[in-house]
């Protein structure tokens, strides 16, 4: 999976187009179904943290509902 959708939660909190999702709830992500499983589990209304690899740095984003 790559890109970022538009006016997405993701695109909203600042994901961009090129960033690698390494964790998410502080749990490794090490596939594309890992990203999606974990998204999945999302409860409604609930944040979410993700460590994100940019540009050879890491910077966390945290997600809303």
């Amino acid at each position: 999976m790559r890109g970022v959708e538009g006016a997405s939660p993701a695109a909203d909190a600042g994901v961009q187009p090129g960033d690698v999702i390494a964790e998410i709830d502080r749990q490794p992500v090490k596939s594309v179904d890992d990203l999606e499983r974990a998204i999945d589990k999302r409860q409604p209304g609930s944040s979410t943290l993700l460590l994100v690899h940019r540009n050879g740095g890491d910077l966390y984003i945290a997600l809303g509902s």
